[in-house]
């Protein structure tokens, strides 16, 4: 309890000290207590803008009810998120949270050795209506057995799907069937493949029309390639 009224007070102090820079001099006197809070949620954007990590507005709901309150009235603005892991089971989240968009990170290191390691990410996967964000890096021994398992459950679509980061493991190339995601990715914004035969990403990107971030790094040479290069103007392609 101590180290969290800490947290919270030095939250509060920072968060008061930003808000003498950056709002009118009308509240240059208040502290963060006083703020309206239109004030608050603009203080509250930067704070997470400024911060990289998915979990830094877990700090602001835990200072009181109020800023708890403020935070969750603006889901969409602050881009709020449940981050899932293997260490991190889904169901324990949503138990936790309320219902937001999912973002689901499989980084296979050292510590997820265990293919039952894949069983919470899988379980998030099975979300597919809440799923914002997928980044998949599969390399370990296990890593056929690891990408087939995640695979089998991306076959429909994902309509909440912004962002998808595939990597499997350096010993395998595997190829992405025309079924992957429905076929259909309409909200997707950005894309990243690499060491991955994909011959129908170009029917995906036909519905994929908010994109703007495409990147193909070690793609098996296929005539795909250029028709991408041909057919979408992209804010960048590496």
């Amino acid at each position: 309890m101590v180290s969290g009224r800490r947290q919270s007070a030095t939250a509060n102090r920072s968060l008061t000290l930003l808000s003498l820079r950056c709002i009118d001099p009308f509240y240059r006197q208040g502290t963060a207590g006083t703020l309206p809070d239109v004030v608050l949620l603009e203080i509250f954007d930067f704070y997470v803008e400024e911060n990289c990590h998915a979990d830094d507005w877990h700090a602001l709901v835990h200072v009181c009810r109020r800023w708890r309150n403020v935070v969750f009235s603006s889901p969409r603005r602050l881009n709020l998120e449940l981050f899932c892991t293997p260490e991190r089971p889904v169901t324990e989240m949503l138990n936790i949270w309320p219902e937001l968009p999912i973002y689901v990170l499989y980084d296979d290191c050292p510590e997820v050795e265990a293919l039952e390691d894949t069983d919470n990410v899988i379980a998030a996967l099975k979300l597919k209506g809440s799923i914002s964000g997928i980044s998949l890096m599969v390399d370990s021994c296990h890593g056929s057995a690891v990408w087939e398992k995640i695979a089998a459950v991306m076959q429909d679509p994902f309509p909440m799907l912004k962002y998808l980061s595939l990597r499997p493991s350096l010993d395998m190339i595997p190829v992405i069937p025309d079924s992957f995601l429905g076929g259909s990715a309409p909200r997707l914004q950005r894309l990243f493949l690499h060491d991955i035969a994909f011959p129908a990403l170009p029917n995906l990107l036909l519905s994929a029309t908010n994109l703007v971030d495409l990147g193909l790094q070690d793609i098996p040479h296929s005539g795909y390639i250029k028709c991408l290069l041909k057919r979408w103007s992209l804010a960048s392609l590496c």
